[in-house]
């Protein structure tokens, strides 16, 4: 019975959750596996490599993390799929980032998995607000348009992730500042055009026709935006002034669009899996402007986890530390992944270079 199954294992929001279900719905769970792969075994591929070698460090990373997680996770992944047949779950994701596999389950489900050997723990993944809404910003206020004037310090040849609710594909001051997978840019133009939707998975990266990214909780490679948050988020970064005034802080980069949600909540699953993606695909910076607050319980070690990952294969990870009212006390006031201590945590200030009334406040 559920009410055996030790706390360790079994998160105590998620034996509470089960018990409110009706017969035949799925909850979300997080299933993190017990072996991890290391912060040692990371370092030491990194240190293997020349530093200067930023690409094959990160592929290297890759690699090993990917061929980990699959000789690890296959006894689990393999008595999933008899549950699929059984429609005792769905949707089921495989993250190698941080050895982990998110799910839609039954109960009855997940009384055996809770039971499997080698589960560290079973955590439930709510929906949760996707976007932290930001004040308006000026690119002057942070003296970007000063870095500019030294040649070729726009973020030319850079590469940044947005995991966000998407971006508008066709906007004037972002169009020309997409990432484009070269794998997938079958006439090579450069640019994102029908020629470049075969149906293949050109690049053998898991994602068809993921050619300017991807839109994980819809499965396909149209990331365009349903909300205007990711957009916002793309133009404070990229904007290059197309339309007349330039709003990015970089409008020499490149964005790879990554949507994460496709409604008002998302959940960690797809958070992650950009994460992941982003790492994998070849991007630079990731940014994530949204994240969890305590109440909300968030699996707070495998953020951490895939801080440390993007960090150490040289990705810095941007994040939001949060814009909620009322505040609560430090450290909850910043959300999580924000709080993860190799994370870059940006809060909110005013054109006066107040902290803006609403935004979290650090230890």
């Amino acid at each position: 019975p559920i009410d055996k199954v030790s706390f360790d294992v079994m998160q105590p929001e998620l034996k509470k959750q089960i018990t409110l279900l009706k017969k035949g719905e799925y909850l979300r769970i997080i299933v993190r596996l017990q072996d991890q792969f290391q912060p040692q075994k990371r370092k030491a591929i990194m240190d293997a490599k020349d530093p200067a070698e930023r690409v094959t460090r990160k592929r290297a990373l890759t690699k090993a993390l990917r061929a980990h997680a699959l000789r690890t996770q296959r006894p689990v992944l393999d008595r999933l799929m008899e549950f699929k047949k059984a429609k005792l779950v769905k949707n089921i994701r495989f993250l190698w980032i941080s050895n982990v596999i998110a799910l839609e389950a039954r109960p009855e489900a997940i009384e055996q998995i809770v039971r499997w050997r080698g589960v560290e723990y079973v955590k439930q993944d709510v929906k949760r607000p996707a976007f932290q809404q930001n004040p308006a910003w000026n690119v002057s206020q942070i003296n970007a348009d000063d870095v500019w004037a030294n040649p070729g310090l726009t973020g030319n040849g850079i590469v940044v992730a947005v995991i966000d609710s998407g971006m508008d594909l066709n906007h004037t001051d972002l169009v020309n500042r997409l990432w484009i997978n070269p794998g997938e840019d079958i006439n090579n133009d450069g640019q994102f055009t029908a020629a470049d939707n075969n149906g293949v998975d050109d690049d053998g990266n898991g994602y068809i026709d993921d050619v300017v990214g991807w839109d994980i909780e819809n499965n396909d490679n149209d990331p365009d935006d349903w909300h205007g948050h990711g957009t916002i988020v793309s133009g404070n970064i990229v904007g290059d002034g197309a339309g007349g005034t330039v709003t990015g802080v970089a409008p020499g980069a490149r964005v790879m669009v990554l949507s994460y949600s496709a409604g008002l909540v998302a959940g960690q699953a797809e958070a992650w899996e950009g994460m992941q993606y982003a790492l994998d695909n070849g991007a630079d910076i990731v940014n994530f402007s949204s994240g969890w607050k305590d109440a909300w319980a968030p699996d707070y070690q495998t953020w951490r986890d895939n801080t440390d990952v993007l960090t150490d294969a040289g990705v810095l990870f941007v994040v939001a530390a949060g814009n909620d009212d009322p505040h609560v006390p430090v450290p909850g006031d910043v959300l999580t992944p924000a709080r993860a201590p190799r994370a870059l945590a940006v809060c909110a200030t005013d054109n006066t270079d107040t902290i803006w009334g609403d935004s979290a406040n650090g230890p």
